[in-house]
């Protein structure tokens, strides 16, 4: 019972609430290419196709092994880019928060089978490009933006020539990572759901295999 809630829990706290999703498209990396930074304009972005709510292709189940081609996906303003595997696609979210400039998000999902319970967990990683009109620093924009009581493994990261603040928050039901970025009047953050540190529903090897492939799509992650 305690694990039905907790996956419950989970699901809604990190599916991602918009009245519409557009689905781009992408360009493949060659797997050498795997360790190496997205390059600017090294993806291909065609006009948006609106896609209607709730008709997103899905993400391709369980972690991605170790041969999946990755891709590299530039923001269409060429803002920044970042690297994901091929088991899923970038989605831009037409969110209207305050503040918020765009948001784009790659979904993934993954089964799980207990003594008890099955099912799947779906969470996303999200860029999320905020308006700074007052040019705040990086980790001044995470401590007025997070609950400083939930935080853990706070610190300063470097993120190509840019100064970042990379951090860790409890929502009480699961650790979510968050990278932040600032540059002139804007704020580049990177969120996922911590699913590796989920040590109930998987096991160590998927929970290995979740740290890396999150760990280089933070990794690859750059300001153009």
């Amino acid at each position: 019972m305690k694990q039905g809630i907790f996956l419950i829990s989970l699901i809604l706290a990190v599916v991602i609430i918009g009245s519409s999703i557009t689905w781009l498209q992408e360009q493949s990396l060659p797997s050498a290419a795997k360790g190496e930074k997205a390059a600017s304009g090294s993806s291909a972005i065609s006009s948006p196709v609106p896609a209607e709510p709730g008709s997103m292709v899905p993400a391709a189940d369980g972690c991605p092994k170790s041969g999946v081609k990755w891709k590299a996906y530039t923001a269409p303003n060429h803002e920044f880019a970042i690297q994901y595997p091929g088991t899923t696609h970038p989605e831009i979210s037409l969110d209207t928060q305050t503040a918020l400039l765009s948001r784009t998000i790659f979904q993934f999902v993954q089964p799980f089978q207990t003594d008890s319970n099955n099912g799947s967990l779906r969470f996303s990683v999200q860029i999320s490009v905020w308006r700074n009109p007052r040019q705040i620093t990086a980790e001044a924009w995470a401590k007025q933006n997070t609950n400083q009581q939930l935080i853990s493994d706070a610190r300063q990261i470097q993120v190509g020539t840019f100064d970042g603040y990379i951090l860790r928050e409890t929502n009480q039901i699961a650790w979510v990572v968050h990278l932040f970025v600032a540059r002139s009047d804007r704020i580049y953050e990177v969120t996922y759901t911590d699913i590796a540190s989920n040590d109930t529903l998987i096991s160590d090897a998927t929970a290995a295999c979740w740290k890396a492939t999150l760990g280089h799509m933070i990794d690859s992650f750059r300001l153009q």
